[in-house]
């Protein structure tokens, strides 16, 4: 990917995002000038297409990266529940996309609290069965004890 943008040191100190040549020769032959630069407009022309994307529900941002970890409340019996008091340990390995069903990933777990080793959620199940790290799940499972 070519990037356009960059977090650095702004010209007025602050730390924020600025355009990947900043500073650069390229940068510097147009005095720091970026209404001058054609990089400029090639970040806001891309900056329009990732937002015609997403009004135009071509664009989803996943909260996550393949090969991401994944902690999975199960119950006793290993099956994925909302509520489920053990934390299975996993794998993101794929993501699917459905008119129907809507966006999917798919969890690859070798844990054996776990009753499938090869398990679907929807997106939406982030953050109430599946989570991102052993932090979060643990937190769920102690506001649970909270609750009880």
């Amino acid at each position: 990917m070519n990037r356009l943008a960059k977090k650095a040191i702004s010209v007025t100190g602050e730390y924020k995002t600025c355009c990947a040549k900043f500073r650069s020769a390229q940068c510097k032959s147009v005095f720091g000038n970026c209404t001058a630069c054609a990089v400029n407009d090639s970040a806001w022309d891309k900056l329009s297409a990732y937002e015609d994307a997403e009004e135009q529900g071509r664009m989803i941002v996943l909260p996550f990266a393949m090969d991401s970890k994944a902690y999975i409340l199960v119950n006793k019996t290993g099956f994925p529940i909302e509520g489920g008091n053990l934390i299975a340990e996993g794998a993101i390995y794929s993501v699917e996309f459905n008119i129907l069903s809507g966006a999917r990933f798919r969890v690859f777990s070798s844990d054996k609290r776990i009753f499938s080793c090869d398990t679907e959620f929807p997106l939406e199940n982030i953050g109430k069965i599946v989570f991102l790290t052993r932090e979060e799940a643990e937190a769920a499972l102690e506001a649970q004890k909270g609750g009880e």
